[in-house]
């Protein structure tokens, strides 16, 4: 189990990762996240395991500003209690380098997230919304591309 949790993840940090995007004006930015947490609770040992997918696209309007979308899906199952959600996260991102590799950046998110909870007691749902202020940076592994004219 150990070894296959690792081969995703290795998997994942390598091809989604944004690498399909440059930050120009024009360019299309791509993003994927996988997020599996597999736990043991040592109370009653339970397994407990939480799965997270969040794609998220963008088109940029100009140089280092990115306008984009993205949307989250997750399921957490803990003893006997059942937990699912859904988000639509539009964001609005600016880079703040032209390094051509590394690229640090400030983000806006405004999230819409509905979740489902479900038990032998009963089930309920909820939606809320957050604004979240990010930083961070993507480093980016291809060669930009030469154009031979």
């Amino acid at each position: 189990m150990k070894k296959s949790l690792l081969s995703l993840l290795l998997f994942s940090a390598y091809f989604f990762t944004p690498i399909f995007a440059q930050i120009e004006k024009g360019n299309i930015f791509i993003d994927a996240n996988i997020d599996i947490n597999v736990s043991e609770n040592d109370f009653n040992n339970e397994n407990n395991t939480t799965t997270l997918w969040t794609p998220k696209a963008g088109y940029f309007v100009q140089d280092r500003v990115l306008i984009g979308t993205g949307i989250g899906l997750s399921t957490t199952k803990e003893g006997g209690v059942k937990t699912s959600a859904f988000s639509i996260s539009p964001f609005f991102r600016y880079y703040f380098s032209n390094n051509e590799r590394l690229k640090p950046y400030g983000q806006i998110d405004f999230d819409y997230n509905q979740i489902k909870n479900s038990s032998a007691f009963g089930s309920f749902e909820n939606s809320f919304t957050d604004v979240f202020l990010r930083t961070g940076f993507n480093y980016f592994k291809l060669e930009p591309k030469i154009n031979n004219h």
